[in-house]
């Protein structure tokens, strides 16, 4: 839990905490995706010096769903990883397409976190298929449904269940 600026009224002696997040790695032998961007230009650092100690090349972030907690730290995350791309189903776009608007109308994220969020969010890409390979492995983006969002997606390897070859992917959790 971290503090963060609240403009709401708090009572006396509460103060307004942010919920942890965590960020996924999916890496082959040479190569990873970051699963979600996370909020803050702080989180991003965090996750990029996470995942570069690796030592993967990362292609990309996929975008969960379009809660600008999971994906507005990708503008500062795409600054560490340059090739990288940000991508998300085509609902989580739009989704996160309405948020950025949302917030450059209302300023709810940026007066929450001042100073800590890109003037110029990126957007992630539309991705239209369920697949995306790492290292030569397909990892299946699988849609659950509604959670805490309304069309959050999910990922996970495939292959056999049990130990998976070298050349599997792995997947490694991050919290930031």
């Amino acid at each position: 839990m971290r503090p963060y600026a609240c403009p709401d009224q708090l009572g006396e002696g509460e103060v307004a905490t942010w919920a942890p997040s965590s960020s996924t790695l999916i890496s082959g032998p040479t190569e990873g995706i970051l699963i979600d961007a996370l909020l803050t230009f702080k989180n991003a650092d965090q996750i990029a010096g996470w995942a570069k100690r690796f030592g993967k090349k990362i292609a990309g972030a996929y975008i969960t769903h379009g809660h600008s907690d999971h994906w507005l730290g990708l503008a500062r995350l795409l600054q560490h990883f340059p090739e990288a791309r940000g991508y998300a189903a085509p609902e989580v776009r739009a989704r996160a397409a309405w948020e950025a608007d949302f917030n450059r109308t209302t300023k709810y994220w940026t007066s929450r976190f001042p100073g800590e969020l890109p003037e110029t969010p990126v957007l992630p890409e539309v991705l239209n298929t369920d697949e995306i390979l790492v290292d030569g492995q397909i990892v299946n983006l699988i849609h659950v449904g509604w959670t805490s969002a309304a069309t959050p997606t999910s990922a996970r390897r495939c292959g056999r269940s049990g130990p998976q070859p070298a050349s599997a992917p792995r997947q490694e959790r991050r919290s930031a």
